[in-house]
């Protein structure tokens, strides 16, 4: 009976969506999975998941109670960590990163367990960094990724950022802009957090377009709960089509209806972009760790993919430029379009499963020879 593979998919949506693909793909061939994940990612993941184990870990807060609470959270979530894998003994342990996957990384390190790191973002998160020295290999999204580890037994693969198998599908989607006399539909996401920024210059902005120009914009805004009805009366005094939601259940159905996005850069969305071969403007949030998603979204905007507008440069007078050119020259969105080829993510899931096998395979015929000499 084969062993299971540990999976650890936990923190924010950036690291659990990719960890979901992972392991569906992982199932499609077979494998019995394994999740470690913590109560904010729990409801990210499928309900038919059975074999998934919560980690009691919490965020580092800064107070006295805060700390307090990390520790015992972090020494809880080791404990656990080593009586599931002692029981289990994993073939290997494949973890996306954020402080979630310590302890489980932990005791990996400990047991020996063999370990793959998958970086989602263009700059190497703190906490593969640190445990790359004990993994096989380290598996990252974007072509220019910045602070990737040079130690000799680490082998380093680009596999690109998995999506979810219904986003993958999305690959085989011509983009067909709108011609001048069509509706634009343009997709607006701020990310987990939402973006305050986007809720109040969008709206603005839309006000001064002609209003040719507004009715032939359809909007799909997503901001958080409570700034709704704020954000709904900012749009009663245009003249757009509006859906505007605190959470889009079907963003695979909405990327293929679409012809732009507006949005921050988070790896996660960026991949699901890039598949979807759709134009963007991407606009950093610069207090993110390491400013990791500025260094996201120049891989779009080096190869003509998006527009990366940093927060200070995102103003009124620019976003009416951007939407009067993408409304007047369909063709610029179709250039963009088509330079996202190289970065769409269709296909990530199973390099990196395949990875995982055959590395499974070459311990295994490892161990044999070792047991036969």
């Amino acid at each position: 009976m084969k062993k299971p593979i540990i999976i650890i998919g936990a923190g924010t949506g950036g690291h659990v969506f990719p960890a979901i693909s992972l392991a569906e793909t992982l199932t499609a061939k077979g494998e019995q999975v394994f999740i470690l994940t913590d109560s904010r990612a729990f409801s990210y993941w499928p309900e038919t998941w059975k074999n998934i184990k919560l980690l009691p870990i919490r965020p580092l807060r800064k107070s006295l109670k805060g700390i307090f609470t990390f520790i015992i959270s972090l020494l809880t979530s080791f404990f656990l960590c080593f009586r599931w894998f002692w029981r289990i003994k994993p073939s290997a342990v494949v973890a996306f990163g954020g402080y979630p996957t310590i302890p489980a990384l932990g005791v990996a390190f400990f047991l020996r367990s063999p370990v793959v790191l998958h970086e989602q973002n263009a700059v190497v998160g703190r906490v593969n960094y640190l445990f790359s020295r004990f993994a096989k290999c380290l598996a990252f999204s974007w072509p220019e990724t910045k602070n990737l580890p040079s130690y000799s037994s680490l082998k380093l693969l680009m596999t690109g950022l998995p999506v979810r198998r219904t986003i993958a599908e999305l690959h085989k989607r011509r983009y067909h802009p709108p011609q001048k006399n069509e509706t634009l539909k343009v997709l607006i996401l701020g990310g987990s957090q939402g973006a305050q920024v986007f809720n109040t210059l969008i709206p603005e902005t839309i006000s001064l377009l002609s209003k040719n120009f507004q009715r032939r914009l359809e909007i799909f805004h997503q901001c958080r709960q409570e700034m709704l009805p704020a954000v709904k009366l900012a749009y009663q005094k245009t003249n757009v089509s509006v859906d505007l939601q605190s959470f889009f259940r079907d963003i695979p159905e909405l990327l293929s209806t679409v012809n732009f996005v507006i949005s921050r850069s988070g790896a996660s969305t960026l991949g699901e972009v890039a598949t979807a071969g759709l134009p963007a403007i991407f606009i950093p949030y610069q207090q993110a760790k390491d400013d990791h998603q500025t260094a996201n979204a120049l891989n779009f905007g080096r190869r003509g993919a998006a527009w990366v507008i940093p927060q200070s440069q995102f103003t009124l007078s620019r976003l009416k430029y951007m939407f009067e050119a993408a409304l007047e020259n369909p063709e610029i969105l179709l250039a963009a379009s088509e330079a996202s080829n190289c970065l769409k993510s269709h296909e990530a899931s199973q390099k990196l499963a395949d990875l995982i096998s055959k590395m499974i395979l070459t311990q295994n015929i490892a161990s044999k020879r070792t047991k036969i000499l």
